[in-house]
Parts: C-alpha cells; structure tokens; sequence
C-alpha cells in the first residue's frame, strides 16, 4: 500500500492467536478477546497499557513552591472520568478523589490540566490515576506515581 496519508490514512492489520490448549478428539476450545482503541493526539510511543487505556508520556506528580503538579499523556478506553488516589509507603489507601477530569477514548488525556488537584494527605508517597464510570465505580488503574519531596 502508499506510504500516502491521503490515499491510506488508516491501516491496522493483526492477527489474534488464541493461547495454546492441548485437545482431545471431541473437545472444545473457546477464548475471549477485547478490542480497544482510543487517540492519544499525535505520534507518541505507547510506554504503557492497562485495562483503562495507555500511558505515551509518563506520568509524573512533582511539587513546586508546595503545590503538586501532575504531567503525563495518555489514551483511555472508557468515555469517564479520571481520578486521583493517594497512598503511603506502604501501600495503604490514604484518600481519594474522584470526578477530576472527564475523558473520552475520542480525545487525547493530557496533564497538566487545570489544577483541581488538592494538596496530598500527610503521609502519601504515591498517587495513583484512576479512571471510573457513569456511576463512580473504578475501572482501573490508568498509571502511578511517587511523589517527589516537597
């Protein structure tokens, strides 16, 4: 085919191999498979993909003059909203915030975004994205982050 945008825009070939399962005669074999696609607003490498979508550019939680700034790019498979999860060291869960930004697989997700982001709770050395649906059930975790000193 033309290495031609106008005469090929799009073109995506693959091929689905289904994992190996040994068979005897009469048996059957069935599997499942998701598609998902979304834009992520230019030539960007995929890093990294979850359930939720794929990070292009890493995300990243830093503070400056005390405040918390996030950066990253990412494609998401769900129309939602993303989110942001606070934990400690160890893991525990230390606060959440939902409903932050809505996201469609239609539209890059891009941060920095308009700050709607409170200060971390005491303690917190990870923020988590998140991403939920319509009704504010979590559908996973789009990527994590540490958080830097302040």
């Amino acid at each position: 085919m033309p290495d031609n945008r106008a005469e090929t825009p799009y073109v995506f070939e693959s091929e689905i191999l289904s994992p190996f399962a040994s068979l005897q005669p009469g048996e059957t074999y069935t599997w499942q498979y998701e598609w998902a696609a979304c834009r992520i607003g230019g030539d960007f490498p995929v890093l990294d993909c979850t359930d939720t979508g794929v990070v292009c550019e890493p995300f990243v939680a830093r503070f400056d003059r005390g405040k918390l700034l996030l950066s990253g790019r990412f494609g998401v498979f769900h129309r939602a909203t993303a989110g942001l999860v606070f934990r400690d060291g160890d893991g525990k869960l230390l606060s959440r915030s939902k409903n932050l930004w809505p996201v469609t697989p239609s539209k890059p997700f891009v941060l920095p975004s308009e700050s709607k982001v409170a200060s971390p709770p005491a303690g917190a050395a990870a923020v988590e994205l998140v991403i939920h649906d319509e009704s504010e059930r979590e559908l996973g975790r789009l990527a994590c982050a540490e958080l830097s000193a302040r």
